[in-house]
């Protein structure tokens, strides 16, 4: 029975055109070429330019840091003293701040107190 069968297959196939090839598979989009051709580019010439600009950058940092103007130097300090000078004023002791006992009369207090030259109504 095998025999058979592979003989009757051997005569279908005998006959033109019984035995189609597939059509042959259209690529889309770019040929492999252009990878390989891209990957080596960017080997070649972007990675060493990349390479050299990190070393650009890392040296001049260096020199940035050296660099540090006075005027600047000087704003920073006057600053740093205006902050503390504010936060000096801002965190009185225990005795002034409004949840101590007594401090709660004292909170308000200077809302009420008249400026000169202000109207008699308050707010």
């Amino acid at each position: 029975m095998l025999a058979t069968n592979s003989a009757q297959i051997a005569q279908a196939a005998a006959v033109p055109g019984a035995i189609v090839e597939p059509p042959r598979e259209i690529r889309q989009g770019p040929p492999e070429e252009v990878y390989i051709v891209g990957t080596v580019f960017m080997v070649i010439v972007l990675f060493p330019l990349s390479v050299a600009l990190a070393r650009r950058i890392w040296k001049k940092s260096v020199t940035a840091v050296t660099t540090f103007p006075r005027e600047f130097a000087d704003r920073l300090t006057r600053m740093e003293n205006a902050s503390k000078r504010h936060r000096s004023k801002w965190s009185g002791s225990a005795k002034d701040s409004a949840f101590s006992p007594g401090g709660a009369q004292a909170a308000g207090t200077h809302l009420l107190e008249r400026k000169q030259g202000t109207p008699e109504r308050l707010p």
